[in-house]
């Protein structure tokens, strides 16, 4: 698929502000306005805050020209009429789908659990390069990404979600590292968020198994800690290739 113009992005973007989506516009996508993400291969995402709203802003993108991208999709957005949104840990809500239009970038709709206004779901985040949202009703845009280093193009690891190294919590974060590649490609200094995952890492494995009386959690903990020491070795050579830095 060739890459699109940026300024398809811009117009998209444009185009979903004009609605009246119960949500906001958030991720990698407004970035368009201020460098060209043509390269980039970014989807537009909106995070809508309830299950209705959810419904309604499928309805209202495929009315602007956007249709579900697969059968699957089209399976998904069936079952969620017919059955409600698929329930996820704790009977909360999750669910996203994906609208493609020729020649325009694809719209991600998502719902996440507890997550009701712009702030709630740019603080939920991994990294701060991507912590912008424009709340689509309100008309307001929340930007926390030159908040902590003073330029937007150095990412660091979000410091308003959990870090308190518990070994299910630190696992939780590390399924994001993937992303670092992805943003340094961009052209994000991401060796601040490699150090801070590093330092994630370093941290559980200090503190230990909190819960060693448990079978099921030593062998959780063995488990896990064993596969973070690879993610820890990865990431130490990641930070010497693309940085030259010695972790």
């Amino acid at each position: 698929m060739p890459s699109l113009n940026n300024n398809k992005y811009i117009q998209t973007i444009d185009i979903l502000k004009n609605t009246d989506i119960f949500g906001c516009i958030t991720g990698s996508s407004l970035w368009a306005y201020d460098t060209d993400i043509s390269s980039w291969d970014s989807d537009v995402d909106i995070f809508v805050y309830t299950e209705m709203a959810f419904m309604d802003a499928v309805a209202q993108v495929k009315a602007l020209g956007w249709h579900l991208a697969t059968e699957g999709e089209r399976w998904k957005w069936k079952r969620t009429k017919e059955h409600g949104m698929k329930k996820v840990k704790g009977g909360q809500p999750m669910c996203t789908l994906k609208l493609n239009r020729e020649g325009w970038p694809q719209i991600n709709i998502s719902i996440k659990p507890n997550q009701g206004s712009v702030c709630d779901v740019i603080t939920a985040f991994d990294q701060t390069c991507i912590m912008a949202g424009w709340d689509i009703k309100k008309k307001i845009m929340l930007d926390f990404r030159d908040m902590w280093t003073g330029d937007k193009w150095t990412s660091m690891l979000n410091p308003l979600r959990d870090q308190d190294y518990e070994a299910y919590t630190t696992k939780t974060w590390l399924r994001q590292t993937d992303r670092l590649q992805k943003y340094h490609d961009r052209g994000f200094d991401v060796s601040i968020a490699t150090k801070g995952y590093i330092t994630m890492i370093d941290e559980t494995l200090k503190i230990g198994n909190l819960f060693p009386q448990s079978e099921a959690s030593v062998v959780f903990f063995e488990e896990t800690t064993s596969e973070f020491a690879k993610i820890r070795d990865s990431l130490k050579a990641f930070l010497k290739e693309e940085y030259e830095i010695n972790e």
